[in-house]
């Protein structure tokens, strides 16, 4: 339809001006609660989330949501935990990408605490651990992972700004003057002038030559004043962009120093990483992480598990059938309670939010609620 191309072409229009601009592009939030429940690492995060903040009634209305009882009034609570969550794990993402091998053996450079605990593991060793708990310090550990967080973001944000700014200031005078890119930051990278010198007044005739000016030059004028020319022209073409280069690297390199500080800060105070880090040195399979809401529900009770587990006990009763009824009732008040135990302590045992809400109440209403007199004769 035609009102569909005009809508679409506005879309576009304002897309290209935010571009020019320079305006960052916003953040798509595609990640829905039933993309959380769905998958058993994100809601295991999600549950040492609330786990964390300690507020009972989200932990109600987890309990709700997963065993099929949501109120209405759950609706508002439950769509800020999803934001709260997905942000979380949006910034965790953006940590992740940018902390690299290269990054931790760079700022581990300038910074004592780093260099000591990458020499003890490795730079990927260190890389890894923070990459894979990053998530994890996301949602236990906040006033930690907001303090990786701005200086992630100071780091990125230089980079993409007032560092590519110039970069592409440089760039655009290149071209503009038919020069290499690479070949003119090399040029300005030699310290020693004369030597600089030489290697920019090559810079500048490749250009020319590429430019096909240098056989009208040199009809025009003599040699010497060609090279005089092709010196000058070098000269007028540094500038300061080697002060402004080595300033930028400087800046960027301080951003870089204040992530070692934090980085090894956080490491040196988090338990988790310096277990990741001591299982990365000595190869030992990483820890498993907290269960997940499903992992935890299949561990759950059934009325026709029970009923199974009877059958297998009741038969290592000799002479059953001749016991005392009151005997018999004791029994079955027994082995409830023994199996009562048992799922408890193997549900607990996978640990995280998931593990402690069903293995706390939820498993004790069911075994309290269990009609022990339905178990089979």
């Amino acid at each position: 339809m035609a009102i569909d191309t005009y809508v679409k072409e506005q879309e576009r229009l304002a897309e290209e001006a935010r571009v020019k601009a320079g305006i960052p592009k916003p953040v798509e939030d595609k990640l829905t609660l039933k993309d959380i429940m769905h998958d058993e690492r994100q809601n295991a995060l999600l549950g040492d989330m609330i786990s964390h903040q300690g507020n009972i009634s989200d932990k109600e209305i987890m309990e709700r949501l997963a065993t099929g009882k949501m109120e209405a009034g759950d609706i508002d609570r439950l769509a800020e935990i999803r934001t709260e969550f997905a942000e979380k794990m949006r910034k965790a993402e953006t940590i992740q990408s940018e902390i690299t091998p290269e990054l931790i053996q760079l700022i581990s450079k300038n910074n004592p605490d780093l260099k000591k605990i990458v020499e003890l593991g490795s730079t990927d060793g260190v890389k890894k651990a923070v990459y894979e708990m990053i998530k994890k310090i996301a949602v236990t550990d906040p006033s930690t992972f907001d303090q990786i967080v701005r200086q992630v973001e100071t780091v990125k944000s230089y980079r993409e700004g007032d560092y590519k700014r110039l970069d592409d200031e440089i760039i655009k005078k290149c071209k503009d003057n038919n020069w290499n890119a690479d070949a003119y930051t090399s040029a300005i990278a030699i310290t020693d002038p004369i030597e600089r010198q030489k290697a920019m007044v090559k810079v500048v005739k490749a250009g020319w030559e590429a430019g096909g000016v240098v056989g009208s030059i040199d009809k025009a004028i003599n040699f010497l004043s060609f090279g005089n020319l092709a010196k000058q022209a070098a000269i007028d073409g540094v500038g300061w962009d080697d002060i402004r280069i080595n300033n930028m690297l400087a800046t960027l390199a301080s951003h870089k120093d204040d992530l070692g500080r934090v980085l090894a800060g956080s490491i040196a105070g988090n338990s988790d990483l310096l277990a990741a880090i001591s299982n990365e040195i000595v190869g030992v399979p990483k820890k498993k992480e907290s269960a997940g809401m499903s992992d935890v529900k299949n561990e759950m009770p059934t009325d026709e598990y029970v009923q199974e587990e009877w059958i297998k006990h009741k038969k290592k009763l000799r002479g059953w059938r001749n016991w005392d009824p009151a005997d018999q009732d004791l029994e079955r008040g027994y082995f409830m309670d023994d199996l009562k135990d048992a799922k408890k302590k193997k549900v607990t045992g996978k640990g995280g939010f998931w593990a402690a809400l069903f293995g706390g109440k939820y498993l004790v209403d069911f075994f309290t609620n269990f009609d022990k007199f339905s178990l089979p004769e």
